[in-house]
């Protein structure tokens, strides 16, 4: 009797434990469920149902012929495969939750700056910065970017001559050209796209010369987690101070960016329209060249301080304008497996990618009230030249990660240009100023396709990447090849190498040009590849300073190049020069040796810090032509050093920063501008330089907005007016400007 007891109340303690483990994951099987579930899991229910009514049935059967042994073991069994059941229904519904999950939501009060996030196409992540420093003061201008290789005309956005070159950063494959137009160009490497817990809005002005002023808008928000979108909208307008120098700029700016709900599929996207216009003076002419620089200590007379009193050569126009369609998405085909982690956090195996580029921009010289022939003789009285450039770029490509191997990029890219250049038929029989004649298009389309391999892998506390991209055709083709080996400690200490190689053809201009003056007609399609060899080496600490040494040898390179003036001399014998400008291309046939050594250091003694930023360069060609003339010309030295004091005021509600500026650069043949085509174009006949140019700067931080007062070249008055930014076009004037940048998160 007691064993029966015994058997009964282990029998009933077992059903109790049985029966409420399945009560309590039946609840949270429940809870688990989403709506759309309900019906399936109704169904569910009355299937289990009747296979209780038939498992009573059975068991009456085996309770008659088994006994209490038999019920007890056939209990066991039914309760054991009960909660398999469950359990394997519960993993399958916790396995979809996983995959749909949802990256959480940071609360409010959690939110920190480093959440705002911008992204670019190259895989580079920055967060939104609204610290005050020295390095915010260097590029609080036009293009946002440090000038210390750059040159400004005296108005904004008119043009940058260049002090040094970075080879390693050429474009991949050959371009327009009218490279000094596209300084102010947001080209698709330049585009940002962001990722805000809110809504995000940034402010940027700054005043331009007499009248104008420059304004960037920029609002972004995320709808969702999953999807950002952003507008933004560049204007720029600037009288300057010379005859004809007026700058005018707008940039439109719609960007996107998306994740897919099983963070599978993300794809960015953005539509840009943009149009720089200026008006081209073709520099002083040379009376007025005399003047600007001798008046004053000749005459003791100046009202040629008055800029718009001096004559310049030209009184035209040149404008770019562009419109590019955008998008880059990727599906991840395998993604890490795992029981545990959501999908938002699983590593992505392999992934599938597609990059769309269609982009159109055309880039036209108008002149129809100069009167005098500057760049030569002209086929007509009014001048309207224009070139067009279409491209549509294809890459497809699929990139495969692996703990051993590293990440691997892999795929091709086809390119397809049309290069279009209209000009109007010349009939010599005819008076052509005064018949509307016809437009006739010359059409270059040419094709490419290539392969591309991109290789990182984190080897030994060393980051190595390697790339390949080379063309399957022979006509504007490019190969280009390098490897970054880079290695930090200490959080502090870093050195990093490089080695590049790139062979690509030559911009479409240098190639190929139409134009109503006789002497810029042009057709050199057989020019050979330019070929560009770098190595690299950049060692430093994050706190004290940056050696960067940099070796380039250029073959092929090409150039423009300034003809000789058709007179031996001009007014008050200056020479013809400064009264005419025509180029023609060439390209260089030996070789040429350019070696670039910079050093950036900072000192800091209290409230007081002095950043010091020093270039040394050498260029050596080897010329075996019959000429000497010098193809690519840089400064020796350049410097540029700041002393800043710091210091924050009503109870750190205010944060200043005041000081000077100090910039020089060496002597050197400075390049040309021809506003016709452009472009610079290399001379061996006037030097500018060593001049000293002084800035006085305050700024401050208020919260999320920066103020800048800055007195540009105060200095002018006192080192004589010899400062140019290229020959017979002088640089700026002491000038006062200021700005703000207002960041807003609401």
């Amino acid at each position: 009797m007691q064993l029966v007891t015994k058997l009964l109340f282990i029998i009933f303690l077992f059903s109790f434990w049985t029966l409420s483990s399945q009560d309590i994951d039946s609840s949270i099987l429940k809870d688990s469920l989403s709506i759309k579930q309900k019906q399936k899991s109704t169904e569910i229910r009355k299937n289990k149902l009747r296979d209780s009514v038939f498992k009573v049935n059975l068991n009456k059967k085996i309770y008659q012929n088994g006994g209490a042994m038999g019920f007890f073991f056939y209990s066991l069994s039914s309760k054991l495969d009960s909660l398999l059941n469950v359990r394997d229904s519960l993993l399958l519904v916790q396995k979809r939750l996983r995959i749909i999950a949802q990256k959480p939501m940071k609360k409010i009060e959690d939110v920190t700056i480093q959440d705002y996030k911008i992204f670019y196409s190259d895989g580079s992540e920055e967060f939104v910065d609204t610290t005050l420093n020295v390095n915010k003061e260097y590029r609080f201008n036009y293009l946002r970017k440090d000038y210390f290789e750059l040159l400004p005309f005296h108005n904004t956005a008119q043009g940058f001559n260049k002090l040094g070159y970075d080879f390693n950063n050429e474009k991949l494959k050959p371009q327009m050209g009218a490279r000094v137009k596209h300084f102010g160009y947001m080209e698709k490497e330049d585009f940002p796209y962001f990722e805000v817990p809110t809504a995000l809005t940034e402010l940027f002005f700054k005043t331009t010369l007499e009248q104008g002023q420059l304004l960037d808008a920029l609002i972004t928000v995320n709808t969702s987690p999953r999807f950002n979108f952003s507008i933004a909208h560049k204007g720029l307008r600037s009288l300057g101070n010379y005859i004809s120098s007026m700058t005018n700029g707008t940039h439109f700016r719609l960007g996107t960016m998306y994740t897919s709900k099983n963070y599978r599929y993300n794809q960015r996207s953005h539509f840009v329209a943009q149009r720089l216009d200026n008006q081209i003076n073709g520099s002083l002419d040379s009376l007025s060249v005399y003047f600007y620089e001798k008046a004053i200590e000749d005459f003791d007379y100046d009202g040629f301080l008055d800029r718009s009193r001096l004559f310049t050569n030209e009184e035209a126009d040149n404008r770019l304008k562009g419109k590019r369609y955008f998008i880059d998405q990727n599906y991840a085909v395998i993604i890490e497996k795992s029981d545990t982690l959501k999908n938002y956090q699983r590593k992505k195996i392999l992934t599938i990618g597609h990059t769309l580029n269609h982009e159109t921009k055309e880039f036209a010289y108008i002149d129809d009230k100069s009167p005098k022939d500057f760049f030569g003789d002209r086929l007509y009285y009014s001048i309207n030249d224009r070139s067009e450039l279409r491209t549509i770029e294809n890459d497809l490509s699929a990139l495969y990660r692996d703990e051993k191997i590293g990440l691997v990029k892999f795929g091709f890219s086809h390119t397809l240009w049309d290069y279009i250049l209209k000009t109007r038929l010349y009939d010599s029989q005819k008076d052509n100023d005064q018949i509307a004649n016809p437009i006739e298009n010359k059409v270059l389309k040419k094709s490419q396709l290539a392969f591309f391999l991109n290789w990182q892998k984190a080897l030994k506390g060393y980051e190595i990447s390697a790339s390949s991209f080379n063309s399957t055709k022979k006509n504007f083709a490019t190969q280009k090849f390098d490897v970054n080996i880079n290695k930090s400690w200490n959080k502090k200490w870093f050195i990093k190498t490089r080695i590049n190689y790139h062979s690509v053809a030559p911009n479409f201009n240098f190639q190929i040009h139409m134009s109503d003056f006789i002497n810029h007609n042009w057709d050199n399609l057989e020019l050979e590849n330019q070929v560009y060899k770098t190595v690299g080496l950049n060692f430093g600490n994050l706190r004290w300073f940056n050696l960067d040494f940099n070796f380039q040898k250029l073959k092929n390179y090409s150039y423009f190049k300034v003809s000789p003036p058709r007179e031996e001399g001009g007014i008050l014998n200056e020479p013809k020069i400064a009264d005419e400008l025509e180029i023609y291309p060439f390209q260089f046939e030996g070789e040429i040796d350019y070696l670039k050594i910079r050093l950036f250091q900072q000192l800091s003694i209290g409230k007081f810090s002095l950043f010091n930023t020093i270039q040394y360069q050498k260029v050596k060609q080897s010329n075996d032509q019959t000429d000497s003339f010098n193809v690519l010309n840089v400064p020796e030295f350049i410097t540029r050093n700041t002393m800043v004091f710091s210091t924050e005021m009503f109870k750190k509600a205010l944060y200043l920063q005041t000081g000077l500026n100090f910039h020089f650069f060496s002597k050197y043949y400075a390049d040309r501008y021809s506003g016709l085509i452009g472009e610079f174009a290399s001379q061996n006949d006037r030097k500018i330089g060593e001049y000293p140019r002084l800035d006085f700067f305050i700024n401050a931080k208020i919260q999320q907005t920066r103020i800048y007062f800055k007195f540009e070249h105060f200095n002018s008055h006192e080192t004589g007016y010899n400062y140019y930014s290229a020959p017979f076009t002088p640089y700026r004037d002491s000038v006062i400007r200021f700005g703000l940048v207002w960041n807003f998160f609401q």
